[in-house]
């Protein structure tokens, strides 16, 4: 039987101030995350995928400034078990690890 899940998540931020005493600096932000999942189990076979991908930005000051990377990763990771007793499976995994960006 095959299952999916699933979440993905946009957000934005921002921080202006204006005739601020302390003092401080504007900024902008934006992150993404990605976490999708799919996994099929049928006796004696269990497969899990997984892929979490995030990317984030921020800006900090005014508008000409860069913004600037706060979170980059893509990770996809498999698992397949074959069960060999009642609560023990002989298994493998697989995983890739990278970024978006330098």
């Amino acid at each position: 039987m095959w299952k999916y899940s699933g979440v993905t998540s946009l957000n934005l931020s921002q921080l202006s101030l204006s005739n601020w005493a302390a003092g401080g600096d504007p900024s902008v932000s934006i992150n993404g995350i990605l976490n999708y999942g799919i996994k099929y189990e049928k006796e004696p076979h269990l497969w899990q995928t997984q892929l979490d991908a995030g990317y984030g930005a921020q800006r900090i000051g005014k508008n000409g400034e860069p913004f600037k990377k706060t979170d980059d990763n893509l990770v996809l990771t498999s698992r397949y078990g074959y069960k060999i007793a009642s609560k023990w499976y002989l298994s493998g995994l697989a995983s890739f690890r990278t970024q978006f960006y330098k």
